[in-house]
């Protein structure tokens, strides 16, 4: 049978679309994600009913949804979740056979779990340790171990398994399957108490991402987030003691209060106590007190601060800028301990550069904007130096070192010079346009090169 095999390398190129080094373009994750749909869809050809396949399958259909966005983005999240939910319900059903069979076999010693876990069922393994061991090959490929080359492997593989099942016996596919209630799969199969957790987690987690589709007018968004909620509390049933849960319910609370705030009808009062009932659910950093969090959990902290920090400036200004300041404050100090834990991951490194030129609407004083411009070009440069050159994932973060630079009184045009020769032109004003729109009221260009500015940019169109 070679469903196995395709579902292996399926979750492989999952991995690779997330952690390879240097990070793959915009174009490469697409295909990566492609050819991970694309053995996903074959191994359920094979067997309709195996939940990892389901589990690889929504896991690059997300990827692929939150890649393009739209219409066509909300599609494949709406096809994910009900993978999800099949996934999962299948991994219950054989969870309950499990637990009757082993009922009805007090009389045989007991058998550590751990020598049953099929390694097929690779949505047991932790997020985390994933992570580490693709980082730890990384850094152990030659330069030759690129994504391009990935993916010829990958489609010659794909190529080889066609030739064979060309060339192979003509079997019955079905009778091959193996059945949900015999003994022998329950055994190959073994589902645990955390495979169930993090499948609805996981789940949860997507539903979240759903919301992000839909009209901030939509009836439809609070409806999925009490979903998406209860679908936490079902998982906390199997892992009681899982510190992931706290994430993913912070991370619900703070969308909720993300879609609270785009509705002018809604008192500030109720946006706010919402950011808060987010945070609570977050560990705060003690060193007195040995408390020390992930990465992870200290930039989700960040960024639900930062979000308070934007709304309510947006709603008072100057009227409550000392606790703006302070919430900014805090953030700064959860990006740069996620900074010192993880100094490669690029989302931290960019969050820093960020928020340096965001506090830039506070103050007016010179030597104070000079420190922050600087700050935030040291971290924008560091970004760009995880991409590739020619990656259309540069865009935000060209911009941001050339607004620094503007800030500094420095080359600006230069930096967006180097930039247009890899692009093409169309595509970057497009990208630059749906950016500065979403961040307008955030970065301010400096006025005395404002005017610059444009007319560099007529000039280049």
């Amino acid at each position: 049978m070679v469903y196995p095999d395709l579902i292996t390398r399926s979750r492989l190129l999952l991995l690779l679309s997330e952690f390879t080094n240097p990070i793959p373009s915009r174009d490469q994750v697409y295909q990566l994600l492609q050819l991970s749909i694309q053995h996903g869809r074959t191994a359920l050809s094979l067997e309709s009913n195996n939940p990892d396949a389901m589990f690889n399958l929504a896991q690059g259909l997300r990827g692929l949804a939150e890649l393009i966005g739209g219409d066509t983005g909300l599609q494949y999240l709406l096809e994910a979740d009900k993978l999800l939910e099949s996934c999962f319900h299948i991994q219950k059903t054989t969870f309950n056979l499990q637990q009757q069979k082993e009922l009805h076999k007090s009389d045989v010693p007991s058998t550590n779990d751990s020598n049953l876990i099929n390694i097929n069922n690779s949505n047991i393994y932790s997020r985390s340790t994933e992570l580490t061991s693709m980082s730890d090959e990384n850094q152990n490929n030659s330069d030759n171990d690129t994504v391009k080359n990935l993916l010829n492997k990958a489609e010659f593989q794909i190529q080889q398994q066609q030739q064979e099942e060309e060339d192979g016996m003509d079997v019955d596919i079905n009778s091959t399957l193996p059945s949900p209630s015999d003994d022998a799969n329950l055994d190959n199969s073994k589902i645990i108490p955390q495979t169930l957790s993090d499948t609805l987690t996981t789940r949860s987690s997507l539903l979240v991402s759903l919301t992000l589709c839909l009209p901030s007018t939509s009836q439809d968004i609070f409806t999925i987030l009490d979903q998406s909620m209860a679908l936490l509390d079902e998982a906390e049933q199997y892992t009681p003691d899982n510190p992931e849960l706290r994430l993913r319910r912070a991370e619900n609370r703070s969308t909720r209060a993300d879609k609270l705030s785009e509705l002018s009808a809604v008192d500030s009062n109720i946006v706010e106590n919402a950011y808060q009932e987010s945070l609570g659910f977050l560990l705060f950093y003690n060193t007195d007190e040995g408390v020390q969090i992930s990465v992870e959990e200290d930039c989700l902290r960040g960024d639900i601060l930062t979000s308070l920090a934007d709304y309510v400036y947006s709603r008072f200004k100057n009227q409550r800028l000392d606790e703006v300041k302070k919430w900014y404050t805090e953030a700064i100090a959860c990006y740069t301990r996620g900074f010192h834990g993880d100094p490669k991951n690029r989302d931290v490194v960019a969050r820093l550069g960020d928020i340096n030129l965001f506090r830039l609407r506070f103050y007016s004083d010179e030597k104070t904007c000079e420190i922050l411009y600087k700050n935030a070009k040291v971290y924008y440069e560091k970004v760009l130096s995880m991409l590739d050159k020619e990656s259309s994932l540069q865009t935000p973060y060209i911009i941001g070192l050339a607004l620094s630079e503007a800030g500094l009184k420095g080359s600006w045009k230069q930096i967006l010079n180097e930039w247009l020769k890899m692009n093409r032109m169309d595509v970057l004003w497009r990208e630059w346009d749906e950016w500065w729109s979403d961040n307008e009221s955030l970065f301010q260009w400096p006025q005395d090169s404002a005017d610059e500015l444009v007319q560099w940019r007529m000039q280049h169109q």
